[in-house]
């Protein structure tokens, strides 16, 4: 098996970014989906499988491991990914842990992508690592 040199047919006004433009080959899928049978079916996109919840994966993946966690979720490649939960932020992709917001900071949503939390208020300056709610800022800190 495998291979498959020599196809010589001409895809007109067929192909899509995801098939080779000399034979019409399906050749992969788009980001956020995979498939295992690329290259052995002909034009079928329809074999893309959807990545598990809060995943998403590059262009022509061929696993399901492929699949990494949104920033803001976690968990490990090809499975569903868990929210972060608020106190906490994961700037990027993949099964790393969501960080706890650092000392005078919080947040009080979940699945935080970005890198920051919030500054406590200008009144306090003072919140335990990992707060989700601006109650947990208080003056001083320091002693």
């Amino acid at each position: 098996g495998g291979g498959g040199g020599g196809v010589e047919s001409r895809c007109i006004g067929c192909c899509r970014p995801l098939c080779y433009a000399e034979s019409d080959a399906f050749i992969g899928c788009p980001a956020g989906r995979y498939s295992i049978w690329i290259s052995t079916i002909w034009k079928n996109e329809s074999v893309c499988q959807r990545c598990p919840t809060n995943s998403w994966s590059p262009v022509h993946s061929t696993s399901v491991s492929n699949c990494t966690c949104s920033p803001g979720y976690t968990g490990p490649h090809g499975d569903d990914c868990s929210v972060c939960p608020q106190g906490t932020y994961k700037g990027e992709r993949g099964e790393g842990a969501c960080t706890p917001c650092e000392a005078g900071t919080y947040s009080n949503r979940s699945a935080r992508a970005n890198g920051t939390c919030e500054a406590c208020p200008s009144n306090t300056s003072y919140s335990p690592s990992g707060s989700s709610s601006s109650n947990a800022c208080q003056d001083g800190g320091g002693g």
